[in-house]
């Protein structure tokens, strides 16, 4: 009774790409991948730019800043914690995990 079962997408994909192995060759499926991208370790400039940037963004988290910019989320918490030091964002609210930051008037000068 019952017969075949339907195979699971897990199965199915496993069937696609050895399908796909043999008759392109591990070479041909190599040349598909991207590399991956490395994130900048360098903090950006503050500068009026990156001031009126994060004006437009509602709230600023690391992970916000670190994905607008490019750059390590390491990176953009030392950035916000130097902004916060010079007064341009304030800390709104935190947890364990995250801090989520606000800009603090809009007329603001970069040092």
């Amino acid at each position: 009774m019952g017969g075949q079962k339907k195979p699971t997408i897990k199965q199915l994909l496993k069937r696609q790409l050895l399908r796909e192995l043999r008759t392109k060759g591990k070479k041909g499926l190599r040349e598909k991948r991207e590399a991956p991208t490395m994130a900048s370790i360098d903090m950006p400039e503050i500068n009026e730019d990156l001031i009126s940037k994060l004006r437009d963004m509602k709230a600023i988290t690391p992970y916000e800043l670190a994905s607008a910019y490019g750059i390590r989320v390491s990176v953009a918490n030392n950035l916000l914690e130097e902004l916060e030091r010079r007064r341009i964002v304030r800390l709104v609210s935190r947890s364990r995990n995250l801090k989520i930051y606000a800009v603090e008037s809009p007329t603001l000068k970069a040092d």
